[in-house]
């Protein structure tokens, strides 16, 4: 991992009686926290991430941080990682074909669709 790198994003089951969409949770955890270990950098695709990258073999044994280190709600982390991948998936749709108007459903279909045709609209 860089040096530079001062904390992870993790994602983890916050709540596992809940629907199978809101169980995971994301939080920020300091890697110098009480527990934290770095074992080792890992590849990924073949490519050594080594300490110019950025995927590492963590272990966490009871580490604890405060709750204002939650991103977004409670039971919001697979909402958030699928919202994530939508727009980058839009950017890439641009990148490739400009004036593509796409929506890109989230949560289960439980919501209203990220809608990528404003991006590709101002572009």
């Amino acid at each position: 991992m860089r040096p530079e790198c001062t904390f992870a994003i993790v994602m983890g089951v916050s709540d596992p009686d809940a629907e199978r969409h809101a169980r995971h949770s994301m939080i920020l955890v300091p890697l110098d926290a009480p527990g934290v270990t770095l074992e080792r950098s890992t590849s990924v695709f073949g490519y050594n991430d080594g300490p110019h990258g950025g995927h590492a073999l963590i272990h966490y044994d009871d580490v604890r941080v405060p709750a204002a280190n939650l991103l977004g709600p409670q039971g919001g982390g697979f909402m958030m990682a699928q919202v994530t991948a939508a727009a980058l998936l839009s950017d890439c749709r641009i990148l490739s074909h400009p004036a593509s108007i796409d929506s890109v459903p989230t949560s289960a279909n439980r919501e209203d669709h990220v809608s990528m045709g404003m991006t590709a609209a101002r572009k």
